[in-house]
């Protein structure tokens, strides 16, 4: 069993930056202390604890016959298969348990706003790459050979201005 935890936040842009937050140190070997200090301090002001759900991780393996018992659980609110030696509930409910719970509550939000965050880094690099007097796109080695040209240019002007 697993369990699912909803926060609500008050101001979008904190609850993105968790998210950002959260992304940028899962999957990581080595977690600076900074990161987690930074995620601590947005959650700690900014995010209630609406809910904590258990979410089934096992289901049901029998081929579903009509007229056999299905009970809504006490403690989880499940409906599990309930005969002897089963009890878990259909396999469509634990493949498909963020997308149940989403139906009911909205649109998940998260797929679109990662996609924007790499849209921007891809940007971002993309106009470190440029040379603005052309709008060509540069390499690396070529970015900095062209600064170096450009700023000797702007000396020459100089020289030729005074002189």
């Amino acid at each position: 069993m697993a369990r699912v935890l909803v926060l609500s936040f008050s101001n979008n842009d904190a609850a993105e930056r968790v998210v950002r937050l959260l992304d940028q140190i899962q999957g990581k070997e080595y977690i600076r202390s900074n990161e987690f200090g930074e995620l601590g301090v947005v959650l700690a002001s900014t995010v209630n604890i609406e809910a904590l759900v258990a979410r089934p991780t096992a289901w049901c393996r029998h081929r579903f016959v009509r007229g056999q018992p299905w009970k809504k659980t006490e403690k989880f609110g499940w409906y599990i298969h309930d005969v002897e030696g089963c009890k878990r509930p259909a396999a469509a409910v634990v493949k498909d348990f963020m997308k149940n719970m989403l139906i009911a509550s909205g649109n998940n939000l998260l797929q679109e706003l990662r996609v924007s965050w790499q849209t921007k880094e891809e940007d971002a690099l993309d106009l470190e790459n440029t040379n603005p007097a052309t709008s060509e796109v540069l390499h690396p080695q070529e970015t900095t050979q062209a600064t170096e040209t450009e700023t000797q240019g702007d000396v020459d002007e100089e020289t030729n201005n005074t002189g």
